[in-house]
């Protein structure tokens, strides 16, 4: 025997004599190699370290990682721990997704809701689409309303009146011209025409150019400001006869439609 250690380390009982380098038993006090004296406590080489058996070597794995009621799972190889990694990682991101999706859809909703007609808590529209759409109405009832032809006047009055409550019908029919009169006017062409004023100076106004401002405006009355550009001509003038005026309307809603309930000037 040489006295070189087995391959794979020292056995469990053996150690290295600290003089000589020669593997001895571990109850040794004297070295058969050198014959030198061995101390009590003889400090292990740190180039060397003895195999220690799997049980030995389970408490040691499981204090390092925390996790000393678990030996199993300490034990695990890295890349089953790496794939658990990785699929904590894949959920978190998908958890991510869902919420931005969430917060995507959430701001859909919002931009519909704010489209739609819906209202503040006093009740007034705070829709910017529904006070567009009753601007746009208050504008083409204005026009019908103030817009008379002598020489058809018994169809005008009906379209007018048409587009009125009954009590704004009163009001209407107080200012048109006496019934004696209009075969006069007829012959002589008369005829009034309404034009809501343009914003930016145009012959005619489209859409948000137009002179019209809500006052008020609840899901079934509305109160609006209207700029009416109105003239009058004649067969027998060359000229026509300019009125420019603001008119507040006061608009109702009857069976899904509105109506003028009252017209006044300012």
């Amino acid at each position: 025997m040489t006295g070189e250690p087995l391959s794979g380390g020292l056995r469990q009982d053996e150690k290295l004599c600290p003089f000589c380098a020669e593997v001895i038993k571990k109850a040794a006090v004297k070295c058969r190699w050198c014959g030198s004296d061995l101390p009590a406590e003889t400090p292990e080489p740190t180039t060397s370290k003895p195999v220690e058996s799997e049980e030995a070597q389970q408490p040691e794995k499981a204090l390092q990682s925390g996790e000393a009621q678990q030996p199993e799972k300490a034990q695990q190889p890295a890349a089953a721990r790496t794939k658990r990694a990785v699929n904590k990682q894949l959920l978190l991101t998908a958890g991510l997704a869902v919420l931005v999706l969430l917060a995507a859809a959430g701001l859909v909703l919002a931009v519909h809701r704010a489209n739609g007609d819906s209202v503040a808590p006093d009740g007034e529209l705070s829709s910017s689409a529904a006070r567009a759409g009753i601007m746009a109405e208050a504008g083409t009832l204005t026009k019908t309303a103030m817009s008379y032809r002598a020489a058809h006047a018994d169809a005008d009055i009906a379209a007018a009146e048409k587009l009125m409550t009954p009590a704004m019908r009163k009001k209407y029919e107080a200012d048109l011209p006496p019934a004696a009169d209009r075969a006069t006017q007829a012959k002589e062409n008369v005829a009034v025409t309404a034009a809501i004023a343009s914003l930016s100076g145009k012959a005619s106004c489209q859409s948000d150019d137009c002179a019209v401002s809500i006052v008020s405006a609840t899901a079934d009355r509305a109160r609006v400001l209207v700029f009416v550009d109105q003239s009058a001509t004649a067969a027998s003038s060359k000229h026509s006869v300019a009125s420019p005026a603001w008119e507040l309307l006061t608009l109702v809603k009857r069976n899904g439609s509105w109506l003028i309930d009252d017209m006044a000037a300012n």
